[in-house]
């Protein structure tokens, strides 16, 4: 066909948007973007390489041994999606440090996509931190006594 020669399909699969995890001492929230980068999966497995201080993400079935859910309700559309497994907090850890001077730490680090390998890696040298403020109630002062 001369009149469509020069022209290309646009990939649907090409990566448009960027990929986030969040770390604290209670979660590591992973960005939609994650989700969608990696197809949708109900289940994925997480893997370190802690010699280079790494945190890959790949889809899993859930009969597969060590996956962990990573689903959304639809009326969470906007929000990350969560993952609180203590055994995945404590490898992170012995990685990066979430407390410094006695204040929580943040940690944002952007992932890259692997597309043919269906992973997402994400490389902690490359964090950007940010100090957490206390959440809760303040602590009441104490009033004087009157005499």
């Amino acid at each position: 066909m001369a009149l469509l020669d020069g022209f290309e399909v646009i990939s649907l699969k090409e990566k448009i948007e960027d990929v986030y995890l969040t770390i604290t001492a209670k979660s590591l929230k992973f960005s939609r973007s994650n989700a969608r980068a990696l197809e949708l999966p109900e289940h994925i497995r997480i893997l370190f390489h802690e010699e280079n201080r790494q945190i890959a993400i790949i889809p899993a079935r859930e009969t597969d041994e060590n996956s962990i859910s990573f689903t959304f309700a639809e009326s969470k559309r906007e929000q990350p999606i969560q993952v609180k497994e203590p055994a995945v907090l404590k490898a992170v850890s012995k990685m990066a440090a979430l407390e410094r001077d006695g204040q929580n730490l943040s940690l944002k680090i952007k992932g890259t996509i692997y597309p043919k390998d269906r992973a997402i890696v994400y490389d902690l040298k490359d964090a950007v931190e940010t100090i957490l403020k206390p959440r809760g109630r303040a602590a009441r002062k104490e009033l004087p006594d009157s005499e």
